[in-house]
């Protein structure tokens, strides 16, 4: 893994310093939205935090049932349940806000669950991806994809809807 962080590392700094190389072929994955609504406000959401930052996403408000938790974020509301995010937004316009789950392994089954019950109320999974990874185009994807720092995906990968893709991972 440190071999391939340090290959991956090397060649954004070869290509960001030849304006003349021809980069085409790889894809940037960027939220639809950018405010969202986060639930999970633990480990996942430390790990996410610095890319959704990067790419100027504004997070409004977290959902995590997790009991005596405070909101990561200063200024930002943490509520314990769906139905009280929902009863204090009721003025929002829902179709602006898109949802992130940041909830990681072993829970995706809660994960997949909790983002249907946001997209059931209009707030619809983004998908984005860190600027260190390298994605190419061939690569389909469903909504929902989480990939964070120093990814590797090959030609001709699918991947599913709600998956979160780990530091370093190489995908072929």
């Amino acid at each position: 893994c440190l071999l391939q962080s340090v290959w991956l590392f090397i060649l954004r700094k070869v290509i960001t310093r030849m304006p003349n190389l021809d980069i085409s072929g790889w894809q940037r994955v960027r939220p639809a939205s950018k405010r969202v609504v986060i639930w999970g406000a633990g480990d996942q959401f430390r790990v996410n935090w610095p890319i959704l930052v990067s790419q100027k996403v504004q997070v409004v408000a977290f959902i995590d049932q997790t009991p005596n938790l405070t909101s990561p974020v200063q200024d930002i509301p943490l509520f314990g349940t769906l139905n009280e995010f929902l009863c204090s937004q009721k003025d929002i316009a829902k179709s602006d806000i898109g949802s992130v789950i940041c909830i990681g392994n072993p829970y995706s089954k809660e994960r997949v669950e909790f983002s249907n019950l946001l997209a059931q109320e209009g707030f619809n999974p983004i998908s984005f991806a860190d600027d260190t990874s390298l994605i190419r185009e061939s690569v389909v994807f469903d909504f929902g994809l989480q990939v964070m720092p120093s990814v590797l995906i090959h030609n001709d990968v699918r991947i599913g809807s709600n998956c979160i893709v780990n530091t370093s991972a190489l995908i072929e």
